[in-house]
């Protein structure tokens, strides 16, 4: 038989094949996010980190200098404990009589001992020379100080004064006048005006460090501070919150500076007391 073509219809092909595959996610992934694993942060991004270092470090910079002022302040109260305790022991051994204040140089000055006080609390005692001082204060090292026979200390040292010779009603408001206090001269002479010793805030020191004529305060929010040479201010102008003080009976408590009342410093043998440089405690 003849084999019968129809016109116009070619002889059918076989059709292509198609292969499907699924490609996995990572192959998928956009390619902007494959160059951003290789770009780095952009300015903005390193902007906002930078702000945030700065946020975080001015909230805990303050937090961590108060928590380093309050361990230093529990230091400053050991070591004048220590000195309330070498001065006791001083009296215990002479007829319950603490050391006379009376400095080679013929006159008193609370911060500084004289080579009696300070060879027994050295020598029979064994206090450390910086045990004689708050922290706050000697923070530079250059505090302490021996002149001949005396030595600057970092407490004012209020026993062995002539303070009995200021008649002025102790119970008397005098305002911004130094008021009158009293210095024992033995381990019986306790009553509210006295104090063995006290943390130095004082107005009108002749040199700390390189600045004369200033106000310095061992305990501010965020340590001691001093301020330019003669601007004496208020210790409260510029933070001072208080100091660490020791009873006649060796205790040393915290008092603020709001309690405090300005005082002679430096006195004459016939009890005058120094304008010029005042402490307050």
């Amino acid at each position: 038989m003849r084999t019968i073509k129809r016109a116009g219809l070619p002889a059918a092909a076989s059709a292509p094949r198609v292969e499907l595959r699924r490609e996995s996610p990572s192959r998928q992934a956009p390619a902007r996010d494959h160059a951003g694993a290789h770009g780095g942060f952009s300015l903005i991004e390193l902007l906002v980190v930078i702000a945030i270092i700065a946020i975080l470090a001015a909230l805990l910079l303050p937090a961590l200098g108060r928590a380093k002022e309050r361990g230093r302040r529990a230091v400053c109260k050991s070591n004048m404990r220590q000195v309330a305790m070498a001065a006791i022991l001083y009296a215990g051994d002479n007829h319950e009589k603490f050391p006379s204040g009376l400095l080679s140089v013929g006159f008193y000055h609370a911060c500084w001992i004289n080579g009696v006080a300070f060879n027994y609390f050295n020598n029979q005692v064994h206090v450390r020379t910086n045990c004689l001082t708050c922290p706050d204060k000697n923070r530079d090292g250059t505090w302490i100080l021996i002149d001949g026979t005396d030595v600057r200390v970092g407490f004012f040292c209020l026993w062995g004064l002539p303070t009995d010779k200021d008649k002025r009603p102790r119970e008397w408001n005098f305002g911004l006048t130094p008021a009158p206090y009293d210095s024992p001269q033995k381990t019986t002479d306790q009553g509210p005006y006295t104090l063995l010793l006290a943390d130095i805030i004082e107005i009108g020191n002749e040199v700390v460090g390189d600045a004369t004529q200033v106000t310095s305060a061992p305990h501010t929010p965020g340590g001691p501070r001093v301020s330019g040479s003669h601007q004496t201010v208020d210790p409260r102008v510029f933070g001072s919150e208080g100091g660490n003080v020791g009873q006649v009976d060796g205790s040393v408590s915290w008092r603020k500076q709001a309690a405090m009342l300005p005082r002679y410093v430096v006195l004459d043998p016939s009890g005058g007391g120094d304008a010029g440089y005042i402490g307050y405690w």
